[in-house]
């Protein structure tokens, strides 16, 4: 018995002296690799949460400070996940264009994964031939420009219809927010799905899908504590809404299968998404098998990004528009004079509408959609400006610090559109210092999709009405605050009082942020008003035709995108291999997240990065493809924002109108100065109070 209980003590001491030495020899190869490695400059992180902690409420401010001090390139880690954060216009380069491929992809997270079909839309899907299929089949069969330009009659009418309900609110307290939400959807719901779609059942499974995406699941960060997400109940919730849009999409889909021919016939509409890809299942002749959850999952992120990031740029430009009186009085004079007395702004009407596009751009610029893009993952080790970055590591990009940085942009967080008059800057992301829509491969292939809407309705309400905030306020006290979310929305409602009319979540909340910054920017606003005036000749509305002329509108929007990223952080990304960037060693798996609000407002990039500047991008490359990397309000390279084209138009088309019809002031005698910019995190970055002005029809 003792000589089996000594037997015992060796055995026991013999394991633990190989425990020791595999502890000392991983320690040591850890070490090694570490200094071998010229790894990103990295904050103090706490045991298991990382530097989760740091992220506060609203990531892209918090990560715009943090890179004050590590450098426009840092590696964060979140939770157990290395993360590559960039908030410059260099590095979102080096990232989106020098280095694209090794930055292509997506990271694997658990509610995406469980509310896109296992990540099979184009936003999500990791990078790979379904991946390139799939981008290849939206960009030529659902958002080509024939295609985008087929629907202008959609766009048309939604906005005649929403210039109507503003007619109508005649000395009432009107909720922004709603109004361009209202709008987004009937125009998107149209398109993608055939018909307008509303009511209790719809709006609640909506407000449900954003929450659960919205949410912060522990499980894609520390995989060992994934039971956490199970006992809180956040991926109980998020199967249960995706059980329930999925039967939603369901119904959707029958109705079209069970559509006869003379029905078709009958119908005067273009044919919708759904159709497109229905009839794309049965061509054997693709190449490309579209199953069912990939139609879906396109259809499914359409519909709710398309709706979100159109909605929040609608909102931020007109409070861009609100706060800035001399931009809304310029953006309503350009109206006034292009629509030259007709009842409406067209979409023919919009290309002669420069200063409408500043605008739009201008506010892009200050309330980048997706702020901090959507997140990539290195697929490859890779050597970013003398950094080492693993594959498998997360990419951030900070698109919204990028739009804010004063090296970039002179009084880069003023809303002044003026500073994309007369430049290059323009929605392809390939300048770097502007990239609401991302950039590279990943840029939102739907820009041009919503772009039209956003100018439309923008010309139209400016080019009708004149909007005050309610309640005496002063246009300068208007709350600008963002709620960081799926998008950068406005944290508080834009509400606006509605004095007299004349005439008949993402986008909402770029065009609240843009019209409160022209509100706030009564400069702004009168440029801008000017340029709508002059494109519209009199006529009753602004079209989307007249928004390539409207390069202030643009600028605009550019400049409130930048200031409010509506992705402040973009979508995290997860790197597929080891890379090296800019010096530094990332790991595959890391996660990466770009903080697009921090590059926006980097005042490296942007001079004067807090100020509204529209000018700024006038006479300048930067657009919405994501390769100008200091401006990345919709992300960029292969994970760009795919439905960019799609929004703007939307966020143009309704600045343009807005400006040109109304003129608006904060109510109660507000400040224009004093309006409240205070954001709020949530799916997009929102505005933390209601976007309140008073409204007064031009004629």
């Amino acid at each position: 018995m003792e000589h089996f209980s000594s037997f015992q003590a060796l055995l026991l001491s013999s394991f633990t002296c190989i425990l020791i030495v595999i502890f000392i020899c991983f320690k040591w190869i850890s070490f090694d690799y570490k200094n071998r490695k010229n790894i990103p400059p990295s904050p103090r992180k706490l045991p298991i949460i990382g530097n989760l902690h740091q992220l506060g409420s609203n990531p892209n401010r918090s990560l715009q400070i943090l890179s004050q001090k590590y450098g426009q390139i840092m590696l964060l880690h979140l939770g157990s996940i290395p993360t590559l954060v960039a908030s410059s216009a260099e590095a979102a380069k080096e990232i989106l264009k020098t280095h694209d491929l090794s930055f292509c992809s997506r990271p694997s997270l658990t509610v995406p994964n469980i509310l896109l079909y296992g990540s099979k839309s184009v936003l999500f899907a990791p990078y790979g031939e379904y991946w390139r299929q799939l981008k290849s089949l939206v960009v030529l069969k659902l958002l080509s420009n024939t295609r985008v330009k087929s629907y202008e009659k959609v766009r048309e009418d939604e906005t005649t219809l929403m210039i109507q309900m503003l007619g109508e609110s005649c000395g009432t307290i009107v909720d922004m927010g709603v109004l361009f939400s209202s709008l987004t959807n009937n125009i998107i719901s149209r398109i993608a799905l055939g018909r307008k779609v509303d009511g209790p059942r719809y709006n609640n499974l909506v407000s449900a899908w954003m929450e659960a995406f919205s949410v912060f699941d522990v499980g894609s960060y520390i995989p060992w504590l994934s039971w956490v997400d199970r006992v809180i109940g956040s991926v109980g919730r998020a199967k249960k809404v995706a059980r329930e849009f999925d039967e939603f999409l369901d119904e959707i889909i029958e109705e079209h299968v069970n559509k006869n021919e003379e029905e078709a016939a009958k119908s005067n509409e273009e044919e919708d998404f759904v159709d497109i890809l229905l009839g794309l299942q049965k061509d054997d002749t693709s190449g490309f098998a579209l199953g069912r959850d990939s139609l879906k999952a396109l259809v499914m992120e359409a519909f709710v990004a398309g709706t979100e990031t159109t909605q929040t740029t609608l909102v931020w430009t007109m409070s861009e528009l609100i706060k800035n009186p001399r931009v809304m009085n310029k953006l309503q004079l350009e109206a006034r004079e292009i629509a030259m007395g007709k009842d409406m702004i067209s979409e023919e009407d919009l290309e002669r509408m420069p200063y409408l596009k500043a605008v739009l751009k201008e506010s892009l610029r200050l309330h980048t959609p997706a702020p901090l893009l959507v997140p990539r993952i290195t697929i490859q080790d890779v050597k970013l400006m003398g950094y080492d970055v693993a594959g498998g590591t997360h990419v951030i990009i900070n698109a919204w610090a990028i739009g804010r940085d004063p090296a970039l942009w002179e009084e880069s967080n003023e809303f002044r559109p003026e500073r994309f008059l007369n430049n290059s800057i323009n929605y392809q992301g390939l300048q770097f210092e502007w990239l609401p829509f991302g950039g590279g491969r990943r840029s939102c292939p739907g820009v041009q999709f919503s772009v039209p809407v956003i100018e439309l309705a923008l010309a139209n309400i400016v080019y009708k009405f004149d909007m005050m905030l309610p309640y005496g306020m002063k246009n300068e006290d208007l709350d600008m605050k963002e709620a960081f979310g799926l998008t950068i929305n406005m944290k508080s409602a834009l509400l606006v009082t509605e004095a007299f009319a004349a005439g008949t979540e993402t986008t909402q909340t770029s065009l609240v942020w843009t019209m409160s910054e022209l509100i706030r920017n009564p400069r702004v606003m009168k440029k801008l008003r000017k340029e709508i005036t002059q494109i519209a000749q009199g006529r009753s509305m602004i079209s989307e035709e007249d928004l390539e002329k409207m390069s202030y509108l643009k600028a605009v929007i550019k400049e409130s995108l930048r200031l409010h990223t509506p992705f402040s952080l973009l979508l995290p990304r997860e790197l597929m291999q080891d890379v090296k960037l800019m010096g530094y060693d990332i790991a595959a798996g890391t996660q990466v997240i770009i903080n697009a609000w921090a590059i926006g407002r980097d005042p490296t990039l942007w001079e004067k990065s807090n100020e509204f500047s529209p000018e700024r991008f006038l006479n300048n490359s930067i657009n919405y493809q994501g390769l100008q990397f200091k401006w990345l309000p919709f992300g960029g390279g292969r994970r760009s924002c795919p439905g960019i084209q799609f929004s703007v138009p939307v966020l143009e088309l309704a600045l343009a109108n807005i400006v040109y019809k109304f003129d608006m002031a904060l109510p109660n005698g507000i400040k224009n100065e004093d309006l409240d910019m205070t954001e709020e995190f949530g799916i997009t970055i929102h505005r933390k109070s209601p976007l309140l002005v008073s409204v007064n029809p031009q004629f």
